[in-house]
């Protein structure tokens, strides 16, 4: 269970809530099963989220088995809108997700923190556990969901202290290859790791 305070604890616990519900429909094996968000009765200031309880094991997932569902959840849905977005404010940490515009995500935090690259470089990518230590099965938590061009979530690969190698690229692209032009492909990955280097 995951407990925040105030108006943007609120949202960012629905966000949650409603990001890995959309996961869950798609591919359930591939993230946990939320089961309810809302406001505790005796405080309205405070919230709530309960999800199904994993024991993380250390490292990062297979890349066979985590791709596959990752591709499958990528070409599984489309936006209901037809848009690149989501249907409900989402946060990324704790940093407010406007899932239409770039530029405000990196102009919030540069306002709250100012720039400092070496600093994100400490921050390890947090959202994907190993569930299963004989398989090395894996799935993914803390989503900030939105509808966006598959490959934008392969951004979060390229750093590495994310720790995803060139062999999660590979075994992503044996199941959904590279969007055209592939000359491009390198310079979109550089871009879209730039809203989570935040």
């Amino acid at each position: 269970m995951k407990v925040s305070v105030s108006h943007h604890g609120k949202l960012a616990l629905m966000g949650e809530f409603e990001s890995t519900s959309a996961i869950h429909k798609i591919v359930p094996e591939f993230c946990p099963k939320p089961i309810r968000w809302g406001t505790f009765k005796n405080n309205a200031n405070s919230h709530f989220y309960i999800y199904k309880f994993y024991n993380f094991i250390k490292g990062v997932p297979k890349p066979s088995s985590f791709c596959k569902k990752l591709a499958q959840l990528h070409s599984s849905h489309s936006s209901p809108e037809g848009k690149f977005r989501f249907h409900c404010t989402t946060y990324n940490s704790n940093l407010l997700q406007d899932n239409n515009y770039l530029r405000y995500v990196l102009k919030i935090h540069e306002d709250q923190a100012g720039r400092n690259l070496e600093l994100n470089e400490l921050e390890p990518y947090r959202n994907t556990g190993i569930t299963d230590r004989d398989i090395e099965e894996g799935i993914v938590y803390n989503p900030a969901s939105f509808w966006a061009h598959n490959e934008y979530e392969l951004g979060n690969w390229r750093p590495e202290r994310n720790k995803f190698t060139r062999r999660y690229f590979e075994a992503y692209y044996s199941h959904i290859p590279k969007a055209k032009p592939e000359e491009d492909y390198d310079n979109r990955n550089a871009l879209y790791s730039l809203y989570v280097a935040q």
